[in-house]
């Protein structure tokens, strides 16, 4: 590939600006050839396909869209049987390959049989991912190459090598050892390129070049793409006051800057002076021109968008909230912590019944305003805890920017499920009487789910509770962590012990924030412990 075909600065913005680099030929050293058809007739000729390693697609896919791709695989079918000859046993596997590019995420599927279960899942994943692959444009010329013939045993480099022994040795040949058949493969595959190929594709794609052009660029971004996978939907129902920790538990990340105090500092001699924000209101400290900076607007994750589908919303819906989550001038890579407060969010507008539109009006209605990310977060935190608590959102007070409050909802009916202050008395003394059964079955004393109880509302360690006005989804959930703190073995003594260093926890500036974070890491210890007996 000529120097004047390679672009500026990498990865690129866009599939249209990435697509016709994408689907640019292989070198021949890249590509390899497999037996396709294997005739019972001896002397007919077996047909050759061509294929790439997984790994020259992630290479592709890295430098030329670094962090705005990702990918996914799901296990369709899976089955055990018998070998042809009676005696092995074969496994066979069928996955679903998904990649996303810049929010476009297309699909196929992969089969693959093997002696063993990994060997087939294995074979099935490489199949499905070069297939789905494909759909972006890397690795189409290899299916518009001339078709490749080769005879068995002989001499020549046309030639496959057969078994010296066995009645049906004509029908398992295979590719010499010393590499004559691959370079034969490889020629064929070079002279349809010089012929045809570089009219249609143009000139092969020099990843190394593209490196080098990664590494030099003084804009170029880290390419490490994560496999991110949401973890299950959380047993505990989100309350009002978990919707106000939500945001707290999120740190934002920048993508540059310096890390002072556990905020992240803008980066130095950016070129953008502290200035007057317009319109102001008197007695507020001068804004900064980044505080003043339209939402981002990235592509949301795989991960985000299948716990979206999961809880009846679509990729808007898993970008927007993607998008709210992220720190100021964070780059597309979202965290893993961002990741679980977007499951978060989803899982309550998800039992609350909230339909998407509402759900992108909210998110979205500040995303141009002159505020900062973490406002907007607080806001629709605010916004989302109010809906919980069946109250109309109402513009906040006393903040001098009543406008940026998310646009009011109608309110739900009355009676809906899971509203703290419309609570059904039956279905409260249920979980009441839930919550006390387990209390007796893993002995926990009053002490330490007072505590608990008092952590979740924000208040104190030793401030006496109501168990009734926690509400019947914050009951639940309560009950829920007793069943994770039995499950880890912590007994009274030792969760009263933990519930008062997450009171004085200085990690998190808010009390919600703590509950929050203590109960997700209560949970993750208790799935790690499942894990490890599975």
């Amino acid at each position: 590939m000529s120097a004047t075909c390679l672009p500026k600065k990498l990865p690129l913005e866009s599939f249209e600006e990435a697509y016709p680099l994408l689907r640019r030929p292989y070198f021949s050293a890249q590509v390899y050839g497999k037996l396709q058809t294997t005739p019972r007739n001896p002397a007919e000729p077996c047909a050759i396909s061509l294929y790439t390693i997984g790994e020259t697609l992630f290479d592709r896919f890295n430098l030329f869209c670094g962090s705005a791709w990702d990918h996914d695989f799901q296990i369709k079918r899976e089955s055990k049987g018998t070998a042809s000859n009676g005696r092995s046993t074969r496994f066979y596997c069928e996955i679903e390959a998904t990649i996303i590019l810049w929010g476009d995420a297309r699909t196929d599927i992969g089969e693959g049989v093997a002696l063993t279960r990994a060997g087939a899942e294995m074979n099935a994943r490489a199949q499905a991912y070069k297939r789905a692959g494909r759909k972006f444009g890397p690795g189409q010329c290899l299916y518009s190459c001339d078709e490749i013939l080769m005879l068995r045993g002989g001499d020549g480099e046309n030639r496959l090598c057969v078994p010296d022994q066995g009645d049906d040795r004509w029908l398992h040949p295979f590719f010499d050892l010393d590499g004559t058949g691959r370079r034969y493969v490889r020629s064929r595959y070079q002279a349809w390129l010089n012929e045809y190929g570089k009219e249609i594709y143009g000139e092969p794609l020099d990843h190394l070049a593209l490196a080098s052009i990664l590494e030099s660029s003084p804009h170029a971004r880290t390419v490490v793409v994560p496999i991110t996978i949401p973890r299950e939907t959380s047993p505990l129902q989100p309350s009002a006051e978990h919707a106000r920790s939500l945001v707290a538990a999120a740190a934002p990340i920048r993508a540059s800057g310096s890390q002072q105090n556990g905020h992240t500092a803008p980066a130095q001699g950016n070129g953008r002076a502290s200035e007057p924000a317009s319109g102001s209101p008197q007695g507020r400290p001068p804004a900064k021109a980044h505080d003043f900076l339209p939402m981002a607007d990235h592509p949301a994750p795989i991960a985000a968008i299948r716990a979206a589908g999961a809880r009846g919303y679509g990729q808007d819906a898993a970008r927007a909230l993607c998008n709210l989550v992220r720190g100021e001038e964070q780059d597309e890579h979202v965290s893993r912590q961002q990741l679980g407060t977007v499951e978060n969010w989803l899982t309550m507008l998800h039992n609350l019944g909230i339909p998407e539109e509402a759900l992108l009006s909210a998110a979205g209605h500040n995303a141009n305003r002159r505020t900062t990310q973490e406002r907007r977060q607080a806001l629709f935190s605010r916004w989302l805890a109010r809906k919980a608590a069946g109250e109309q959102p109402k513009a906040a007070q006393g903040d001098g920017v009543p406008a940026e409050s998310p646009p009011e909802q109608p309110e739900p009916h009355a009676g809906a499920a899971g509203q703290p202050g419309k609570e059904d008395p039956a279905e409260l003394a249920q979980v009441m009487t839930e919550l006390q059964n387990r209390m007796g079955e893993h002995d926990f004393g009053e002490r330490p789910v007072a505590r608990l109880a008092a952590l979740a509302l924000g208040r104190g360690p030793n401030s006496r509770v109501k168990m009734a006005d926690l509400g019947t989804a914050m009951v639940r959930a309560l009950t829920d962590l007793l069943d994770c703190a039995a499950a880890i073995g912590w007994n009274s003594d030792r969760l009263d012990h933990e519930l008062l260093e997450a009171h004085g926890a200085d990690q998190h500036s808010t009390a919600s924030g703590r509950f929050s974070a203590f109960a997700n890491t209560l949970k993750d210890l208790a799935e790690s412990r499942g894990a490890g007996h599975s």
